[in-house]
């Protein structure tokens, strides 16, 4: 409270103001507990004149509510969590309301912790018998999906790259180019590794229902293999018809490995096909679910790797 007091004469009064609670004697201001003085006190002013006044017979001097405490801060999120409120005043009640406007009844007792999955704002408010109420508290969240993971960094490599993304945000799913276009909610779906044989960069973007999406991820990958090459001994390698339509045989001999693994990668760097294949035998490879377009035929012996490039009709 404040008292303002006016004093005739040519000096000018300085003004200090005391308390008494009834059972204790006069106090200055600065031993105050607000705390302790939630009742009815009687207040007088004194100037350096000499001169009393009394402020009223009574004032009330009432304690307010501490301010509440969202826990987590408000802010961006980037999965489910879950939302406590508190303040360091004991034994008040919380009420609180979820919104989408300002206007809101904040009616809802709070009685625990909130589990929230998806962006709001929330709005509390507490009470306590013979207190002030609490400010009125405001906390916003907002979902995001975190930002895309590459297993492998971009870089200059000599070998094949297997390149695997992730994302911390649970439930979200990851789009990605790999034409230095930006990636969208219909851009290729992340579903298994990247194989990169070439130099490429790939985008990824990450979404989730009712989340804000993602940041661009982005990561440049220089590749020169140097061990796709012929390999040192001899060997006979056919692979008919070229281009082909429904089918592609592969007839290989002359390696001294028993067993070949035989992948076809398309143009993103994704593995459509895989087989283990005998290195004697001939096999046929149904082409039938591959969409039109180039691809490449991968041999991996385990020593050495073989390629060669394949048109589907």
């Amino acid at each position: 409270f404040s008292y303002i007091g006016t004093e005739a004469g040519d000096q000018e009064p300085i003004y200090k103001v005391r308390y008494w609670t009834g059972d204790e004697p006069w106090l200055e201001p600065e031993n105050w507990n607000l705390d302790d003085l939630n009742n009815q006190i009687t207040v007088t002013a004194v100037n350096n004149l000499g001169v009393d006044w009394t402020a009223g017979d009574t004032t009330a001097i009432v304690s307010k509510i501490n301010n509440l405490v969202f826990t987590p801060a408000p802010g961006y999120l980037n999965n489910p969590a879950t939302v406590t409120i508190t303040t360091s005043t004991t034994d008040v009640t919380i009420y609180l309301a979820f919104v989408d406007s300002e206007t809101v009844s904040l009616d809802s007792l709070y009685s625990g912790p909130i589990t929230v999955d998806s962006s709001l704002v929330i709005k509390a408010i507490a009470f306590k018998d013979g207190w002030q109420d609490s400010d009125t508290a405001t906390a916003v969240y907002t979902f995001m999906v975190d930002t895309v993971e590459f297993n492998v960094s971009g870089g200059s490599y000599s070998t094949a790259q297997q390149i695997e993304l992730s994302c911390s945000t649970i439930g979200a799913e990851i789009r990605y180019t790999t034409d230095g276009s930006e990636p969208g909610e219909t851009s290729a779906l992340y579903t298994t590794p990247i194989s990169l044989t070439t130099s490429t960069t790939i985008k990824a973007k990450a979404f989730r229902d009712k989340y804000l999406p993602s940041a661009v991820s982005e990561a440049i990958y220089t590749i020169v293999i140097s061990d796709i090459a012929e390999p040192e001994e001899n060997y006979s390698l056919k692979i008919y018809p070229v281009p082909a339509a429904e089918y592609v045989k592969i007839e290989l001999d002359g390696l001294s490995a028993d067993k070949v693994d035989l992948s076809i990668i398309n143009t993103t760097g994704q593995v459509v096909y895989s087989n283990s294949i005998k290195a004697t035998e001939a096999v046929e490879v149904d082409l039938g679910r591959l969409n039109p377009g180039t691809y490449m035929i991968l041999l991996n012996t385990g020593k050495d790797k073989i390629t060669r490039k394949l048109i589907k009709l």
